[in-house]
């Protein structure tokens, strides 16, 4: 059985977590964590496109697809091969490319449904919902890059880390996602351009273009 993980379902599970009284930071992280959240913390639309790999440990088996986001303020465009999410700032469109289906659904305040967006939202405020540890340079594929691990403050989480490398100019590299259900996603940050020119029907669904496509109301 060919092992597919559309990835906005995993997007799903990063919600917003309360804070832990706990405070284990590492200075010697924060100019990058800092650097990271100023590039994902604007008020302007922009633009992430990247590559990302999802490993399950349970099949032993490896996906791996391009992918970009749109972000300004709490809306949102996701696009995979096999998936599209619209995000408005009230209802939220899923939709499955090779089924023809679209799920439509509203979701309430703080739910994991409306924060596709994540983990760039969550790494925008990095220091409000995690612990942090530096773990210096590293050399892969001939490249210098910093090593960062960072751990959810709530313990409830369906994820136990994630790693973050940066270049040594402190721009976003890759994020590693360990999930606790063994899943491991990663995604590997090609270009981000920020004061993108959009409208507001690019976070809605465009239901006169997909006649074909059944709507599903959740």
């Amino acid at each position: 059985m060919k092992f597919i993980i559309p990835i906005f379902s995993l997007f799903v599970g990063l919600v917003i977590f309360a804070q832990d009284p706990v405070e284990i930071q590492d200075p010697k992280a924060d100019p990058y964590l800092k650097n990271i959240s100023k590039d994902l913390k604007t008020e302007s639309p922009y633009r992430i496109e990247f590559k990302y790999e999802i490993y399950s440990l349970q099949e032993d088996a490896k996906v791996s697809d391009n992918g970009t986001i749109i972000i300004h303020d709490e809306k949102y465009q996701l696009k995979t091969e096999d998936t599209e999410v619209y995000y408005n700032g009230q209802t939220l469109w899923s939709y499955n490319i090779m089924n023809e289906e679209v799920y439509q659904s509203e979701p309430e305040e703080g739910s994991g449904d409306k924060l596709f967006s994540d983990p760039f939202r969550l790494l925008a405020n990095y220091n409000e919902y995690f612990k942090y540890r530096f773990l210096g340079e590293k050399n892969i594929n001939a490249q210098k890059l910093i090593e960062i691990d960072l751990y959810p403050k709530d313990l409830e989480t369906p994820y136990s880390m994630i790693k973050l490398f940066t270049t040594t100019d402190k721009s976003l590299y890759s994020i590693n996602i360990k999930q606790k259900n063994g899943i491991d996603l990663k995604i590997f940050i090609t270009k981000i351009t920020h004061n993108i020119n959009i409208s507001e029907s690019d976070f809605s669904w465009d239901e006169a273009s997909h006649s074909n496509v059944l709507l599903i109301e959740m």
